[in-house]
């Protein structure tokens, strides 16, 4: 039997990060996706089976500007 093979596109990835004002409200947000894999909780790369329940998942990222910003240019005294 072949080991299946299957991976997230990364067509699709290429393009997943975008700025934007989502909600109308003049400030703008960074918006992000990837797709991943993860692994069965019963999982070891010694007792691996190419045939378990892998689940394919994707993650999207919302990051308002506004106050995601200013925190990198503060400074302590």
């Amino acid at each position: 039997m072949p080991i299946p093979l299957c991976q997230p596109d990364l067509e699709y990835q290429e393009q997943s990060l975008k700025i934007a004002d989502l909600d109308g409200d003049r400030s703008n947000e960074i918006i992000s996706y990837y797709s991943t894999f993860i692994a069965p909780e019963s999982y070891t790369p010694k007792n691996s089976n190419p045939y378990d329940n892998w689940e394919l998942t994707s993650v999207v990222r919302v990051i308002r500007l506004e106050s995601e910003l200013p925190k990198l240019f503060m400074t302590e005294h």
